[in-house]
């Protein structure tokens, strides 16, 4: 019995001492974990700080990276060092003049398209203008026509003997753009004439 309790008593031992060396190891990979997490925020904050230092400095050439690939970080500093020196005598020049200049071209492009929209438009602006002239003249013309006809037939009732017809003129503008009858300088004019007895047979008046 003592052998027995004496054998339980070492597997509870041995149970107990492996579930704290498990509680052991899984402390030291939290501490780990958060040790990791610490450098990634490191490591991003730096890649932010880094990106935005390219941004400023403006349009990097397609080889930028594959140029300096295979160097090593002494031969990178003597490059960087060379470079800072020469932009020494460059401190006034613009150096996102690049980035500028592509900003500029697109809004010119921009411009440009958006001018060539409204050159159309004003184009069509222009043809329906013509269109409606054109149709307005017509207008009036049919509608003389037809004040024509009823005129004579009017006229012919009134003076059997007589003849009236209505002749359209389209008035000269003057000098300041003002002319007679409607804004087409359309006007209306009457030639009335008689024959039969009277003073007045066989000789046509104009009214």
């Amino acid at each position: 019995q003592k052998d027995r309790e004496a054998k339980l008593r070492a597997e509870y031992e041995e149970a107990r001492a492996g579930e704290q060396g498990r509680a052991a190891s899984m402390e030291e990979s939290r501490r780990q974990l958060e040790s990791y997490q610490t450098k990634k925020a490191m490591y991003v904050a730096r890649r932010d700080e880094l990106s935005k230092k390219i941004r400023e400095i403006g349009s990097l050439p397609s080889d930028a990276f594959e140029k300096y690939r295979g160097k090593s970080v002494k031969e990178l500093h003597k490059l960087l060092k060379e470079v800072l020196d020469q932009q020494v005598g460059f401190n006034k020049v613009n150096q996102k003049a690049l980035d500028q200049y592509i900003n500029f071209t697109e809004q010119l492009e921009d411009l440009t398209k958006r001018q060539a929209e409204i050159e159309a438009g004003n184009k069509k602006i222009q043809e329906l203008i013509t269109t409606l002239d054109q149709k307005k003249d017509e207008a009036i013309e049919r509608t003389f026509k037809q004040v024509s006809r009823n005129f004579r037939e009017v006229f012919k009732e009134l003076v059997p003997d007589g003849e009236g017809h209505l002749v359209m003129v389209k008035a000269k503008k003057s000098k300041d753009g003002a002319g007679g009858g409607d804004d087409d300088g359309h006007h209306g004019g009457g030639d009335f004439g008689g024959r039969g007895g009277g003073r007045g047979g066989g000789r046509r008046e104009r009214a």
